[in-house]
């Protein structure tokens, strides 16, 4: 079921996960605060001389000092595992509906799929039609039937009709697809960050816990990196179970010595699809862009693959991110770990796309929505990669 090839995803499942694991670990969170909680009766029991443990002896006033801290201390941690019992609890229905739609968008992509292969099949039987390149093509239309004769006209037209509106099916199972992975990031990052919060108020004054201690930056030491937040115990198990697992990356072409923009080839126009799971005021901002270069000339198709440095970009977001904890840690911890998260779902984007000839430079990157960024990506590179390297491209819209 789980082949996700069929509708252009191939980084796996877009919703992963397993909702009643996590579920599990909320009931395990809730059942401990009600344990903490049940110790700290028998503190308070304890600290008010009221019990059958009462104290007496020198050192009775000085104990029970310390032991009058304790409970309050125990109601913290009990309330960080309710915090973090409803953090979990909301992400797993969250999960579950997600993965509904997910897979229900898989379902609907891979019957239009089968049924496109089938009618272009049909369509190349009944007329001759030959296609090159790997994988399927999938740009059948009643263009491609309007220069036949009849009787082959009618019957080319109707199969060519058919297999557009099962191409058109999958692009919107694909991009539905897409939208629950948008959500799921999102859900999974407030999951994370609130169970993260949950541990940073052990560390709150009066709590008699100590605080992480800061770095220069006065972001926490126990930071995986510099400038991100600190992930105290109780989120460990949280995080494993709602972030992917690490692919292992595969052996990288060299990059392609680069070209220059070829004026004797003619100009080539290409559009870009807006989706429903784009961000909408990003995706105008970056398209924008790229049209005024159009525009003026400069864009063009460069060769692939092409020369990156992933240091620049990577240093471009662990700035951003470094930015954000000097800001609001030492005052407001809640808020730098809200804009972390939010950071985690931007992308450093090349502004002029490299694979049209910008430059791997840090003035030319601004934040971008992931799945915006990766799918304005992909579509200029399915238009342009049959096509010469140096050839001049010219960009549109299309709504």
């Amino acid at each position: 079921m789980d082949d996700w090839h069929a509708i252009d995803i191939y980084d796996g499942d877009p919703t992963p996960g397993t909702p009643a694991s996590i579920q599990a670990m909320a009931t395990s969170s809730q059942r401990r605060a009600q344990e903490i909680n049940g110790h700290a009766a028998g503190l308070r029991s304890v600290a008010a001389n009221s019990g059958a443990m009462r104290l007496r002896g020198d050192y009775a006033a000085k104990i029970d000092r310390e032991l009058g801290r304790l409970p309050g201390e125990a109601k913290v941690l009990a309330d960080a595992y309710v915090d973090c019992a409803a953090a979990l609890s909301a992400f797993a229905k969250e999960l579950t509906r997600l993965q509904a739609r997910s897979r229900s968008a898989l379902r609907i992509g891979m019957t239009a799929e089968s049924q496109y292969r089938g009618l272009l099949q049909r369509f190349c039987g009944l007329t001759g039609m030959r296609t090159y390149g790997p994988g399927v093509w999938h740009g059948l239309d009643e263009s491609y039937a309007a220069p036949l004769r009849e009787p082959v006209r009618s019957q080319a037209l109707a199969i060519a009709r058919n297999a557009r509106l099962c191409a058109e099916e999958r692009r919107k199972a694909r991009a539905s697809a897409l939208q629950a992975k948008y959500e799921y990031e999102v859900a999974a990052a407030l999951c994370v960050r609130a169970v993260q919060a949950a541990g940073m108020r052990l560390g709150a004054p009066g709590s008699g816990r100590t605080e992480p201690a800061p770095t220069r930056s006065r972001a926490p030491r126990s930071a995986t990196r510099r400038g991100s937040a600190g992930k105290p115990r109780v989120g460990a198990r949280v995080q494993g179970a709602v972030e992917k697992p690490a692919v292992t990356p595969s052996a990288k072409k060299p990059p392609a010595k680069p070209v220059v923009r070829n004026n004797d080839l003619s100009e080539v126009t290409i559009t870009v699809q807006r989706e429903p799971f784009h961000a909408r005021a990003q995706f105008d901002r970056k398209m924008n862009a790229l049209k005024k270069l159009s525009d003026e000339g400069k864009l063009f198709k460069q060769a692939n693959p092409v020369a990156r440095d992933k240091k620049i970009t990577d240093d471009y977001k662990a700035r951003i991110r470094q930015m954000i904890f000097d800001k609001y840690w030492p005052h407001d911890k809640e808020m730098a770990n809200r804009l972390s998260a939010r950071l985690s779902l931007q992308h450093p984007d090349h502004v002029w796309e490299l694979q049209l000839g910008g430059a791997d430079d840090v003035s030319n990157l601004k934040l971008l929505h992931g799945l915006t960024n990766v799918d304005i990506g992909k579509q200029i590179w399915q238009k342009i990669m049959k096509l010469p390297d140096g050839t001049p491209i010219r960009i549109e819209v299309v709504d």
